[in-house]
């Protein structure tokens, strides 16, 4: 089954792979955010989410559609 001419698991995994990178990069963020306040655990909680949200999308998304595009991730792990 397709859907605007992509196959519609293409399209379902690429949706899934880009929401747990949105969200890597929101935790991330905010984790660089507290650092530069002073909150050194808090910042290493949140960053450490971010980096489990990242490799989530590898694990569950981007490795069933090898060959396309992959979003950058904003931060590394």
């Amino acid at each position: 089954m397709k859907l605007l001419n992509i196959p519609i698991r293409v399209t379902y995994y690429t949706l899934i792979g880009r929401v747990l990178v949105f969200w890597g990069d929101i935790f991330c963020k905010y984790s660089l955010d507290l650092e530069t306040n002073g909150w050194m655990k808090s910042s290493l909680l949140l960053w450490s989410i971010g980096v489990w949200f990242y490799e989530a999308s590898n694990k569950y998304a981007w490795i069933h559609i090898i060959g396309r595009d992959t979003p950058t991730k904003k931060y590394n792990g």
